[in-house]
């Protein structure tokens, strides 16, 4: 060991009591940094996992309009008129999407909003509550999501089927209001606003269910058939269907011109009449087939999103360059978003929350950088003999700072290891029994119920650093009391 060291160590040695008040700080310090850092990156994995395996998937392909759009809609004031944009090009996305490798699953979604009404005997309505509603195709929002819905009663969706998977939460509500048990089979009706006016569906309770690990807004989420919910947004054209006239109904509908239109036939009807006699014995036209006159087009490329499960989460910056360029190509209007962008606003709390938590600890670090500093500088100072000697005997500038580093370093390297190991332990404890959420904000900050806090490399190494630096700007300014000591201070000299 070199003497900087010995020198060092038994300085410390000799002010055990202003040595234990720094490394007191900074094991304090090491220990908060370590366990809060876990617990903020813990979080942030639960609500990134709680999203991406309930309901966003890893990239969402979505319409533009001028105000931001997610999964829960348009986020805009006028409601009415940003509604959730169609996704453009649909066929020519979900072709790239088949095609594309790092793709694993997709599943095409309709978003809306629409109140709930059990319906009653003789055409009433009993209880009401109010749901956002997903629209789905059942095959593939099980490919992509196969463990997100638990069912509490009653069955999932099957294909073509018209139905409503109702929330659990909205069941409560619908029960409560309306004085009796919700039920699978029950008939509800749904009430949407849109651009055209008001809608109303009839439709069968197929289940009740609930996301595994979810977060609150999910709680108010309810599946229900594609072509229900496309009728509710307006997605459905209702249209005359093409008729085709045969020679013989051609015959029988006869020359019509402007007088026949508009008059100026011979009196009695002839031919400014439009209701011919038919001659006795004359077999009429066959009359048109107008059954299909207020046939429903349904629009099978009416999507609003198309939802995408990847192989490997990090090849997500990859697919999204490759959409972009085949939306710019095809000059769509559609964009390609992230899991926190389809998933806003909630998605964003969570970086809030980090932000919060970094700025409180900005000002504990500030803190802890005074305190330190104020105690080395006690402790210099009280040193200013035994300094001033060591300058009078040939001790350079350069010795004495590093003689302050080693102690500075010797502080923060057995104190902010005794941290660490203090938070390791606690975090295995947190680890194996979990904290439980008791309250909407918990469930909203720990991503679902229950967090079960796992140490990262990462926020230990940043700790660890952050202890470092705290050390070093603490060390600053007592280095500078120290290197302006001089002989003469050592020896009483004016």
């Amino acid at each position: 060991m070199s003497i900087v060291w010995r020198i060092a160590i038994r300085n410390l040695q000799e002010h055990r009591a202003k040595s234990l008040i720094v490394g007191i700080i900074i094991l304090i310090g090491t220990f908060v940094l370590v366990v809060g850092n876990s617990l903020m990156d813990s979080a942030a994995a639960g609500i990134r996992r709680s999203f991406i395996d309930n309901f966003t998937g890893h990239l969402v392909l979505a319409g533009v309009t001028d105000a931001p759009v997610s999964l829960f809609g348009v986020r805009s004031t006028d409601f009415l008129n940003n509604r959730t944009p169609r996704l453009d090009g649909y066929d020519r996305l979900l072709q790239a999407v088949e095609a594309h490798p790092d793709i694993a699953a997709w599943s095409p979604q309709v978003g809306d909003a629409a109140t709930v009404n059990l319906a009653g005997p003789d055409g009433t309505t009993e209880g009401e509550s109010f749901s956002q509603l997903w629209g789905i195709e059942p095959v593939r929002y099980l490919a992509v999501f196969p463990d997100a819905a638990e069912l509490v009663a009653g069955s999932f969706l099957e294909p073509d089927q018209v139905g409503l998977l109702l929330s659990e939460e909205i069941a409560a509500d619908l029960a409560e209001s309306a004085g009796r048990e919700v039920r699978p089979g029950d008939r509800v009706l749904l009430t949407a606003t849109t651009q055209a006016g008001i809608k109303v569906r009839e439709v069968p309770v197929t289940g009740i269910f609930r996301f595994r690990n979810a977060l609150p807004q999910l709680d108010f989420v309810s599946l229900v058939d594609i072509t229900t919910l496309r009728t509710l947004t307006g997605m459905t054209v209702s249209a005359p269907a093409e008729q085709i006239l045969t020679a013989e109904q051609v015959a029988g509908l006869g020359t019509v011109d402007e007088d026949d239109l508009f008059g100026g036939g011979g009196a009695g009807g002839g031919a400014g009449s439009l209701v011919q006699e038919v001659e006795s014995g004359t077999a009429a036209p066959a009359p048109l087939d107008l059954s299909g006159r207020e046939a429903t087009v349904i629009d099978s490329g009416a999507w609003h999103f198309l939802l995408l499960k990847l192989h490997r989460p990090g090849a997500a910056g990859r697919v999204t360059a490759e959409l972009e360029q085949v939306i710019a190509e095809a000059d769509l209007n559609a964009q390609v978003l992230g899991w926190v962008e389809a998933a806003a606003p909630l998605s964003q709390l969570s970086d809030g929350f980090k932000i919060v938590f970094n700025v409180v600890i900005i000002v504990i670090a500030v803190a802890a950088v005074i305190v330190i500093m104020n105690t080395l500088v006690i402790s210099v100072t009280e040193r200013i003999s035994e300094i001033g000697t060591m300058r009078a005997i040939g001790a350079r500038k350069g010795f004495v700072r590093r003689m302050i580093g080693a102690e500075t370093v010797t502080l923060a390297f057995l104190f902010g290891a005794a941290g660490v190991v203090l938070a390791l332990l606690l975090l295995a404890i947190l680890g194996a029994t979990g904290i439980r959420a008791g309250n909407l904000f918990l469930r909203i900050l720990f991503g679902g119920e229950v967090l079960r806090p796992a140490v990262s490399a990462g926020s230990v190494a940043f700790s660890l650093l952050m202890v470092a630096a705290i050390a070093v700007l603490s060390s600053l300014y007592p280095l500078a009391v120290a290197l302006r000591i001089s002989p003469r201070q050592a020896m009483g000299v004016d």
